[in-house]
């Protein structure tokens, strides 16, 4: 049998009929076209992209077809989506096949957040390695200089270590809607805003009322996407940046570290006591290269906060002490360090006897990197940058399985 399975999903995994013919009739309905004959309905709309079958069947306009769609999501991401159903023995095929150790990919015209949806719903998305959609949407939003003070808003936000969500009304395509939702204010000075811009408190684009849009998100398992509420067309994407790794140390693993992760997409960072290994010219990936002797004021100096993860690959024990205990006041959301379990004990007897309690060493992962038996510099990178996003995405604690 082959290794690689691929499977449609409507038609193939689950049933989707009986939900997409109810969309399909509410948005002909909507369109002042209204059809009694469900099994042309049915014969035309199963399997097919929307786009065709309306065209085909009714002769619209692309202007046409794309209201349609419209009406059809309208209906159908909240209703319809779910009357479906697995065809029977699809859950016990798929596991059967997984167990067999083959690479299951799902391959539909339905767009990727539904196809998600569906799997999730069902509880089928645990047996596929890849979900891949069928349709694309672009939306454009023109930024205007009134916008300044909202964005100097959320970077402040950011800065302090808050979250938030933005969503964009679209429904007029012509006039989108942004707003910022926060949990609270943060405490900003004055100088932050732009200059002519007044503070943004009391601005209907800025919302205290971060508990509102969570669900929002969350509907989007927590990724940016548009969302069908009704009449109305909202995009919701979470207030996020990038993660900053500070690699502590610009050896040949760290060097291999810095392009793996900065592709991965964090943002990378290098500080060494040494110039010649703290050189752009050497890490050319990297955001900014810092020389601190003897790694001093390393949190101030490297402006280390929540959204840095702090990987400790110096050049010598001493070293490696004084970054991890500086780390350690730190608010990084991961720390870890290179070296073997002996090397562990020592550095950690050496800072348990300066004060250090047992609950904030034992937060640092080392040895740093997933054990995958690595050995060489790029194979050492591999382990550590599968370590940080596996830290990012919350899912650490049980690939541990070592500890």
């Amino acid at each position: 049998m082959a290794q690689y399975i691929f499977f449609d999903l409507d038609g193939t995994l689950t049933d989707s009929g009986p939900g997409i013919i109810h969309s399909v009739l509410y948005a002909l309905e909507r369109m002042g076209r209204p059809e009694p004959d469900v099994e042309k309905v049915r014969r035309t709309f199963i399997g097919p992209p929307l786009t065709v079958s309306f065209h085909s069947l009714y002769g619209y306009t692309p202007q046409q077809c794309q209201q349609a769609i419209a009406y059809f999501r309208e209906d159908y991401n909240h209703k319809g989506i779910y009357n479906n159903r697995p065809y029977d023995g699809i859950p016990e095929l798929l596991h059967d096949l997984k167990a067999a150790g083959k690479t299951l990919a799902v391959a539909t015209s339905k767009p990727y957040q539904l196809a998600e949806r569906v799997l999730e719903h069902f509880d089928l998305r645990q047996y596929f390695d890849l979900v891949c959609g069928g349709s694309m949407e672009v939306l454009c939003e023109a930024l205007t200089p009134e916008q300044a003070g909202l964005f100097a808003l959320a970077d402040q936000v950011l800065r302090e270590g808050g979250r938030g969500v933005w969503t964009v009304d679209v429904s007029r395509e012509s006039l989108p809607q942004r707003r910022l939702h926060l949990a609270t204010l943060p405490e900003v000075c004055p100088e932050v805003w732009p200059e002519g811009f007044a503070r943004l408190d009391g601005s209907p684009a800025v919302r205290v009322d971060l508990d509102a849009a969570l669900p929002l998100l969350e509907e989007l398992k927590n990724k940016a996407g548009l969302l069908s509420l009704g009449e109305r067309a909202v995009y919701v994407e979470p207030l996020d940046a990038p993660p900053v790794l500070l690699l502590c140390g610009g050896g040949h693993v760290s060097l291999e570290v810095a392009g793996l992760a900065q592709a991965c997409g964090f943002v990378v960072d290098v500080v060494d006591d040494r110039p010649e290994f703290s050189d752009p010219a050497r890490f050319p990936m990297a955001r900014r290269c810092l020389t601190l002797p003897g790694f001093e004021n390393l949190v101030e100096a490297c402006g280390i906060g929540r959204r840095h993860y702090v990987a400790i690959v110096t050049r010598g024990h001493s070293f490696d002490r004084e970054a991890l205990a500086q780390a350690l006041t730190s608010h990084a959301s991961y720390i870890g360090m290179i070296g073997s379990k002996a090397k562990r004990e020592q550095v950690y007897a050496f800072l348990r006897a300066q004060g250090v309690p047992d609950t904030e060493l034992a937060a640092v992962r080392c040895p740093i990197g997933l054990p995958i038996g690595a050995e060489t510099p790029r194979q050492i990178a591999v382990s550590v940058v599968a370590e940080l996003l596996a830290a990012r995405a919350g899912t650490l604690q049980r690939l541990r399985f070592e500890d």
